[in-house]
């Protein structure tokens, strides 16, 4: 039993020990979550393929989407099958950029390349010098690299025991387990305590869990 509202921490301390012993699964990392996008240090927002590439049009895609025509309304909700999207919505997202291992260059990515529809081999972690369109260079991190920061600053089990007043062992143990049981480990969260402020944010941290053992 740890201390009340103190379940996120419990967990992201998890995640902690995962990142730091690299336990976590590094191919399903890079080809499922946003964590090989890179972030620019100045603004701290994601790295805009348009930023980086002069003239850059966002790439049509193909996979789990439908694009409509212009001016064409959607169909009914009970016969969509598939995420509906205009070109102006498709714009507005546009596409960002991930860091290629291979290449050694920035690569911009869309949402077609992902999942089992991956094709790039993104870095996961490290920070890098962008060139952008305008000939400014700017130093861009990945989302996974700013994460693994953020854990290592705030939540070792060292510090999260004293909080949640589980002993580090304990936090260290379900670590292991649950990276040890990929696919197998059952993380049960409800929406109940979402009513409350800010008690989402626990939820995120047992997604971030998930992400990372697969």
């Amino acid at each position: 039993m740890i201390r009340p509202g103190t379940d996120g921490a419990f967990i992201l301390s998890a995640a902690q020990y995962i990142i730091a012993n690299k336990l976590y699964d590094e191919q399903v990392v890079k080809r499922t979550t946003d964590m090989p996008l890179l972030v620019r240090m100045d603004t701290k927002k994601l790295l805009s393929a348009a930023d980086v590439f002069n003239g850059y049009k966002p790439k049509d895609l193909k996979n789990y989407v439908t694009m409509l025509p212009p001016g064409q309304a959607m169909p009914p909700p009970n016969q969509q099958g598939t995420m509906y999207l205009t070109p102006e919505l498709r714009n507005e997202w546009g596409d960002f950029v991930v860091w290629d291992a291979k290449a050694n260059a920035p690569v911009a990515m869309t949402r077609d390349e992902i999942g089992d529809k991956a094709t790039l081999d993104p870095a996961l972690d490290g920070e890098f010098d962008v060139k952008l369109a305008n000939g400014q260079t700017v130093k861009a991190r990945t989302v996974f690299s700013l994460v693994k920061q953020y854990l290592d600053d705030s939540f070792t089990p060292e510090t999260v025991s004293e909080l949640c007043w589980a002993p580090k062992a304990a936090i260290e143990s379900v670590a292991k387990q649950v990276a040890k049981a990929k696919q197998k480990t059952l993380l049960p969260t409800g929406m109940g305590p979402n009513h409350f402020f800010n008690a989402h944010l626990k939820d995120r941290a047992v997604y971030l869990l998930a992400a990372l053992t697969d």
